[in-house]
C-alpha cells in the first residue's frame, strides 16, 4: 500500500465481477487477502474506482455499489474475504463511481463531482439509497438524467 500511495496510483475495481463469480476461481490464495477490497483501499489512502468489466457482468453502477458496500459472494451467500474492513460506506461507493472514476479517465478536472466549472451532468434517482436500506440499490431507478445542464431523460 505505501508504494501505491506514494506514487499516487489507484485501482479500478469490479465489485460485481467478484461478488457474482466468487473469489475462489479468480485469484490465488495469497491474492485473495488484499485483492478487490475497496474498504482497504480507502483506509490505506489508495484511490479506488468502481467499474463492472462489462460484458462479463452487468454494467449497472448501482449494483456495483451494492456489492462494494455489502461484499456478499452471490455464489456462497457469505461475505467475501477480509469481512467488514473490505466494505465501503454508501458515500465511498458513490465516490468510487463518480470522482474516482473520473480520476481514472483523466477527466477529474471537469467531471466526477458537482463543482463550478465542471460539466453539469448527473443522474437523479427515485429514492435516497445513500441514507436508506442497502437493499434499495437493487431496485433504485434513474428518475432523471441531466447532460450539459439539460434534462435528456425523465421517468
Amino acid at each position: 500500500w505505501p508504494i501505491m500511495k506514494e506514487l499516487g496510483v489507484g485501482v479500478c475495481l469490479q465489485p460485481t465481477l467478484v461478488s457474482q463469480m466468487g473469489e475462489e476461481p479468480l485469484f490465488w490464495p495469497e491474492q485473495v487477502e488484499r485483492f478487490q477490497s475497496p474498504g482497504l483501499m480507502f483506509s490505506n489512502g489508495i484511490i479506488a474506482g468502481g467499474s463492472s468489466d462489462c460484458p462479463v457482468v452487468t454494467p449497472d453502477p448501482l449494483l456495483g455499489m451494492y456489492y462494494a458496500i455489502t461484499r456478499v459472494d452471490e455464489t456462497t451467500g457469505k461475505t467475501l474475504s477480509k469481512g467488514d474492513e473490505s466494505k465501503v460506506t454508501p458515500i465511498q461507493a458513490l465516490i468510487m463511481w463518480t470522482k474516482n472514476a473520473a480520476f481514472f479517465s483523466h477527466d477529474d478536472d471537469k467531471m466526477g463531482s458537482v463543482e463550478v466549472g465542471n460539466f453539469a451532468d448527473m443522474c437523479l434517482f427515485d429514492n435516497d439509497f445513500i441514507a436508506g436500506n442497502v437493499e434499495d440499490y437493487r431496485t433504485t431507478k434513474v428518475a432523471k438524467t441531466i447532460l450539459g445542464g439539460e434534462v435528456v431523460y425523465e421517468r
